[in-house]
């Protein structure tokens, strides 16, 4: 591992580790679509270089890219992302109050939203993607079309917040992560998931299909 130091000078490398660490290393898994992934040297935690900027996701996550539309859908991620967002509902039940209310940041499709639905929640959604949120609203849900940080949303809303496979992608976790807990009422629910890296499904099995990565 060849060790690089990145400045944090606005031109590469925007943010620092939520650590306050400015020092990363070449991960072994190396080079992802556009980007590869890089570990803090002071406190271990991965993140994708080069880093996107918000003018940049909004590009990414955008009806131009086919699969984060709706089209790029197929069966097998459609029954994936069903089965997920049931399991995270099941999984935080017996720790929220009678008809608690969701926000799901970075919602996509809905799948989760439609699993707390089902299960009695009010469930809102916030996804940056403007191509998916007509459909969103069609069904009637809630949703937020800007980044959390700057969603108009009061503090002490939700008794949950989940963000599934979101914070490995913004430009500023830490920022992200307080303003979930603005928005989450004391005693709630931050619902955190990532990317499983270390397990040998994604790494030698399926490295094609960013979905994959998936913690079930």
């Amino acid at each position: 591992i060849v060790q690089m130091t990145y400045s944090v000078d606005g031109k590469r490398l925007f943010n620092p580790c939520w650590c306050g660490g400015t020092a990363f290393v070449d991960n072994f898994l190396g080079q992802y679509d556009t980007c590869s992934v890089i570990r803090c040297v002071q406190c271990g935690q991965l993140r994708t270089f080069p880093e996107p900027s918000a003018d940049s996701l909004e590009v990414i996550y955008s009806p131009a890219t086919e699969k984060y539309s709706e089209d790029g859908f197929n069966a097998e991620r459609d029954a994936l992302f069903t089965g997920f967002g049931g399991d995270v509902v099941r999984n935080l039940t017996p720790f929220v109050p009678k008809n608690p209310r969701l926000l799901d940041v970075g919602c996509n499709m809905g799948h989760l939203l439609f699993a707390a639905r089902d299960a009695g929640w009010t469930a809102d959604g916030l996804e940056i993607n403007q191509g998916l949120i007509p459909t969103l609203r069609s069904h009637g849900f809630t949703d937020y079309d800007t980044f959390l940080e700057t969603a108009a949303i009061a503090p002490r809303t939700y008794d949950v917040l989940v963000a599934t496979q979101a914070l490995e992608h913004v430009p500023d976790p830490l920022g992200f992560l307080q303003a979930a807990k603005r928005v989450v009422k004391p005693g709630g629910i931050i619902f955190l998931s990532l990317p499983c890296y270390w397990s040998a499904y994604p790494v030698l099995l399926k490295r094609d299909s960013w979905y994959s990565l998936l913690t079930k």
